[in-house]
């Protein structure tokens, strides 16, 4: 099964406890910290169903989503048809076909990571390059290989309810350390009134970098990084300690 082909039915179910506004406000608040820019338009690469964009737009910004998933979209088209700051696309991260520029483009829950070969994220980074002003930045976050490598992933579980049951995700990782990938198979169970009624599996490959590398990606793509931070956090530097890690860059 493809990647995002059923589990998007249930993906919002999963990350109900994220804090995507929260999230949002902090993309808002970094890139304002370590730049001149106020965001005021967003290209919001691997925008799911929609969640982060949607705090965006709270936040006064207006968001063009773009997601390889048909259902994810449609999701995010259903569930904020109402919000005129809110338009979707469906569409490859790596081949962007809108025509217009924006004084911000992010990437943000790990699509990057998604990007598993280097001519894969220097296409999105060419993308990038591409769709943003001369004065514009760029967000994204990733695995950080020294926390991949130091605290290495490890099979885990997690249970919400549906009606009248409820769908278990269980993950069982796999480390390719020779490739710097992660290949993380779900399985999903979904329970009705006791019984197992379906199950379904979808395995994900991800990606995870060292800073060397994307710097010298960013670079070939007229990139250059800004500042680079511990996921969630305003000041501090990338170390072992931070799986997440996220880059503003710059042209």
């Amino acid at each position: 099964m493809a990647i995002f082909d059923k589990y998007p039915e249930y993906y919002d179910l999963f990350y109900n406890d994220k804090s995507y506004d929260k999230e949002a406000l902090y993309v808002k608040e970094i890139i304002e910290k370590y730049s001149n820019l106020v965001p005021k338009g967003i290209l919001d690469l691997g925008c799911g169903t929609g969640k982060h964009a949607h705090e965006f737009s709270k936040l006064g910004i207006n968001v063009h989503g773009i997601d390889s998933s048909k259902t994810m979209i449609e999701i995010a088209k259903n569930s904020y048809s109402n919000n005129p700051s809110l338009t979707w696309e469906i569409g490859d991260v790596s081949n962007i076909k809108t025509k217009n520029k924006f004084d911000s483009i992010v990437s943000l829950f790990h699509v990057m990571s998604y990007q598993t070969t280097d001519e894969q994220i220097c296409a999105c980074f060419d993308q990038v390059q591409n769709h943003l002003n001369d004065d514009g930045i760029f967000v994204f976050d990733f695995w950080y290989g020294p926390a991949v490598l130091k605290d290495e992933p490890y099979s885990r579980s997690k249970t919400v309810p549906l009606t009248n049951g409820y769908i278990k995700r269980t993950s069982y990782p796999k480390h390719i350390s020779e490739e710097n990938i992660v290949k993380v198979k779900f399985e999903f169970e979904i329970n009705q009134k006791e019984q197992v009624v379906e199950t379904f599996e979808e395995t994900h490959t991800m990606r995870y970098f060292f800073m060397p590398e994307l710097e010298k990606m960013l670079q070939m793509n007229g990139l250059k990084i800004l500042k680079a931070l511990p996921w969630m956090q305003l000041d501090g530097s990338p170390s072992d300690d931070n799986w997440y890690i996220c880059i503003l860059a710059c042209k």
